[in-house]
């Protein structure tokens, strides 16, 4: 689940019973339900403004949703490119683009507005359970249940780098603000934190 926009006043949250709902977090109540997905939503990701939701489902595709048009959110575009589960889904910083990731191996790039797949970043050897992008949006990087992480150019669609020093599936990747520091977590019952532009782990926690 994540807060809708930034000023925070709803959330919105994906279910295994295929659904997204939309809550007031003043009162706690459920302001809306999208439906449409044919599988469990897996990932969700929303724009700055908190217009716009697009949510990974294991229906192997992507759907993004007008929150603001007329009373009820509406699906606006359906993605489709990934055979078998979406695992993972971001905003790239410019919101044009979102960034993919599941159970094919593949990471994808697409363009929102067109539906479009810009880029599809192949290399990892197993499922790709998260897709981030740096703050500048010139990199995305990808956790996997091959027990690495990877970082890709996006303009030549080249990993850069790969981080395997986790000994189980990477579950999840997180960047601050800056760039500059990478977490990740892994079914090896650890966290990581690493200095991104030295490569090296910084803490193990």
């Amino acid at each position: 689940l994540e807060f809708i926009g930034e000023e925070g006043k709803k959330i919105v949250s994906g279910s295994s019973d295929n659904t997204l709902r939309i809550w007031d977090t003043e009162s706690a109540k459920c302001l809306d339900v999208l439906e449409g997905h044919r599988s469990r939503i897996w990932d969700l990701t929303t724009t700055h403004a908190g217009d716009f939701v697009a949510s990974a489902s294991g229906d192997s595709t992507v759907k993004i949703w007008n929150l603001k048009s007329q009373q009820k959110a509406s699906c606006a575009t359906t993605l489709n490119g990934h055979a078998g589960d979406v695992y993972s889904v971001r905003y790239h910083p410019n919101e044009s683009h979102i960034v993919t990731g599941g159970y094919d191996k593949t990471v994808r790039l697409f363009d929102v507005n067109t539906g479009a797949i810009i880029k599809t970043f192949p290399g990892h050897q197993l499922a790709v359970t998260k897709t981030i992008f740096n703050p500048l949006g010139n990199l995305v990087i990808s956790g996997s249940k091959d027990n690495t992480i990877k970082f890709w150019d996006i303009v030549s669609g080249l990993c850069i780098r790969t981080i395997s020093s986790h000994l189980g599936e990477v579950t999840s990747v997180e960047m601050n603000s800056s760039g500059t520091l990478l977490l990740s977590s892994s079914k090896d019952n650890s966290n990581r934190l690493w200095d991104v532009r030295m490569v090296r782990p910084i803490r193990k926690l």
